[in-house]
C-alpha cells in the first residue's frame, strides 16, 4: 500500500487537471455570457462588432473539424461546441438591442410603438427569412437584419467543410493540416473585427465632437 504522502499528492494533482479541464472548457464560454448579459442590462448592442462573432464561429467551427481527424482532448472540443452556442444566442441578443437612430425627443406614443416595434422585430428576426440571393449576397453578408439568414449562412459553411471532409476522408493528414492552419489564423484574427469597431466607433465621435 502506497504511502498517505503519495495518495495524498496524486489525488491533488488529479483534482488539479479536472479543474484546468472545467476552466478550459467554460472560461472562453463565459466570457460571452457576459457580453450576453450586458446587452440584456443595458438593451444596447451598440459598440459590438457582428463581425467578431463570425470570426471566432468559424475559427471554433474549423477546430472541430480539425478534432474530428487528430482528436486532441475533448475538452478543447467541447470548449468549441460552447462558444460556438453562447456566440448563435448573441447574434440574436444584437439584433434584438441593435438600435435605429431616431429624430428629435421620443414621445410617450412614439415609445410605446418601439416597444411593439421592438417585440415585433424580434419575431421578425428569428421566423422570418429571405431569398437565397440575399443570404449569399456577397454585399448583404454578416449584414442581415434576421436572425434565420445567420444560421443559414452557418449551416452552408459547416456543409461545405463537411462534403469536403467527406471526399478527403478523416484520416487525410493534407486535409487536417490546412484545416489547423485556417483555424490558427481565424483566432488569431478574433479580436480584430471588435478592434476595427472601437476604432472607428472612436473616430465617428471626434467628428462629431469637431
Amino acid at each position: 500500500m502506497p504511502p498517505f504522502k503519495d495518495v495524498l499528492l496524486d489525488s491533488l494533482i488529479i483534482a488539479k487537471n479536472i479543474s484546468l479541464d472545467i476552466i478550459m472548457t467554460f472560461a472562453p464560454a463565459s466570457n460571452y455570457v457576459f457580453q450576453a448579459l450586458k446587452f440584456r442590462k443595458t438593451k444596447s448592442s451598440k459598440g459590438f462588432s457582428s463581425y467578431l462573432c463570425l470570426v471566432t464561429i468559424l475559427a471554433h467551427t474549423t477546430k472541430i473539424f480539425y478534432w474530428l481527424g487528430e482528436r486532441y482532448k475533448y475538452t478543447l472540443l467541447i470548449q468549441s461546441i460552447l462558444v460556438i452556442i453562447v456566440l448563435l444566442y448573441i447574434l440574436h441578443l444584437f439584433l434584438k438591442y441593435k438600435e435605429n437612430p431616431e429624430v428629435g425627443p421620443p414621445s410617450a406614443t412614439s415609445l410605446n410603438k418601439k416597444i411593439i416595434s421592438k417585440k415585433e422585430k424580434v419575431k421578425e428576426c428569428i421566423y422570418s427569412t429571405v431569398s437565397c440571393k440575399d443570404t449569399f449576397n456577397p454585399f448583404l453578408i454578416w449584414r442581415w437584419e434576421k436572425l434565420i439568414e445567420f444560421y443559414k449562412f452557418y449551416f452552408f459553411i459547416v456543409l461545405i467543410l463537411s462534403i469536403l471532409l467527406l471526399v478527403f476522408g478523416v484520416e487525410n493528414k493534407i486535409f487536417s493540416i490546412i484545416i489547423g492552419y485556417l483555424n490558427l489564423i481565424l483566432e488569431m484574427l478574433c479580436s480584430l473585427p471588435q478592434i476595427i469597431e472601437m476604432y472607428r466607433t472612436k473616430k465617428i465621435k471626434e467628428i462629431f465632437l469637431k
